[in-house]
């Protein structure tokens, strides 16, 4: 009886397929969400993230300490609190992982008049800020999103960057959903000679 049971209770465990298909449709339910902030707003939820992020990359980056060239990990913050802020890991001159605030780029033509005007109507033309101009006060109203860069060189390819957007309701999973699998990634490619120090030079290629 007690070995029936037991299948029983195993025959009603999820397969490995459900769960997979259970996790991405979680996944995409989370990532639905709206992504966007004023600057003011925004700049409030990056400064939240960057040290969440600081401290869990310090807590699982030691996990693949060992795999890392020489010279690496290397932690960076660039230290800007606005659009164009980032604070992450480089484990090697392959790899990096970077959680960031950036600008929302609208695609809008240079040439297009602002909206509301009709084609053939005059409208101001603002002039362009040249260099050594005074610097315009940054616009607080302006669109900006969280998000994490994850970065790998493939000699067959050249870099290729993964850019997700972070909801600024993120938690502690959301972060871990971007960082372990860049983690095991970098392990995977270290395992297979596939990284590479300042030199460029990469393990498999060093004289034994």
């Amino acid at each position: 009886m007690i070995a029936h049971h037991s299948w029983t209770m195993a025959s009603d465990l999820p397969t490995a397929e459900e769960l997979a298909r259970a996790r991405v449709v979680a996944i995409r339910t989370g990532y639905a969400l709206p992504v966007t902030l004023a600057r003011r707003d925004g700049e409030a939820a990056y400064g939240a993230l960057r040290a969440a992020a600081t401290r869990r990359l310090r807590e699982t980056v030691p996990m693949v300490e060992a795999l890392c060239p020489a010279g690496y990990p290397a932690y960076e913050d660039n230290g800007i609190a606005g659009p164009g802020g980032a604070v992450g890991v480089r484990l090697s001159a392959w790899h990096a992982i970077f959680f960031a605030i950036e600008h929302v780029r609208l695609k809008t033509s240079r040439h297009a008049p602002p909206l509301g005007v009709l084609p053939g109507e005059p409208f101001e033309v603002k002039p362009r800020r040249l260099p050594g101009g005074p610097i315009p006060p940054p616009d607080m109203d302006a669109l900006v999103t969280l998000a994490c860069l994850t970065l790998r060189y493939d000699p067959d390819r050249g870099w290729v960057e993964v850019r997700r957007r972070i909801d600024p309701r993120w938690d502690g999973a959301v972060i871990d959903d971007h960082l372990l699998p860049c983690l095991v990634g970098f392990a995977h490619d270290a395992a297979s000679g596939h990284i590479a120090g300042r030199a460029g030079v990469g393990p498999a290629d060093r004289p034994v």
